[in-house]
């Protein structure tokens, strides 16, 4: 089953290099690959229409380039048993309005956003909940943990799960100032 999402690509980025330092040592985590890393803006799931026609929506939005901060590791239950390790990352007014205006494009289509609260994070890797205590001397060793990243584009991504693994495909690229750029490759991301 295909699942879309809009996300901010930073695995080719300077701070992907930093997460990548940090993404290890706890035990029982099944760790994000590098080239998977974003920050997602919005989960689309199932895809309301025709992926082309989704794709398109996106188009017309537009902010100036910005910087992402990354302030220090946390965790979240992901409800289904599992919990992910993640990286903060600060609510700044670019960042939520370029979020703000993701969630209201697909306010105009049946996508289903279930009135999700939007909480901005980069997911490093997930554990069983049963065994998330075991991850607190990770959590302690990286709560000060900084690094900044460069937005100048953001991508509309289909997942695809494959057994324990999920599938990650860029669809489409566009700039921050609304300019679609060439469709990129396709990744995978441990579960």
């Amino acid at each position: 089953m295909e699942r879309l999402f809009v996300a901010i690509d930073i695995s080719d980025s300077q701070v992907a290099d930093a997460l990548k330092r940090i993404a290890c040592g706890a035990p029982n985590v099944d760790w994000t690959a590098p080239e998977n890393l974003h920050l997602t803006l919005a989960f689309i799931g199932d895809p309301p229409q025709p992926v082309r026609q989704t794709a398109r929506l996106f188009e017309a939005i537009a902010v100036e380039p910005f910087t992402a901060s990354l302030l220090g590791v946390e965790t979240y239950d992901l409800g289904n048993g599992y919990s992910a390790l993640c990286a903060r990352v600060e609510k700044t007014a670019e960042l939520m309005s370029l979020q703000c205006q993701c969630v209201a494009v697909l306010a105009r289509t049946e996508a289903d956003l279930k009135g999700r609260s939007y909480r901005p994070h980069v997911t490093l890797g997930l554990v069983e909940s049963k065994n998330l205590h075991k991850s607190r001397p990770w959590l302690k060793r990286h709560e000060r943990f900084q690094a900044e990243c460069f937005v100048s584009a953001f991508h509309l991504y289909a997942s695809h799960r494959i057994g324990r693994f999920v599938e990650l495909t860029r669809i489409r690229r566009y700039s921050v100032s609304g300019v679609s750029l060439t469709p990129p490759k396709s990744n995978s991301e441990t579960l």
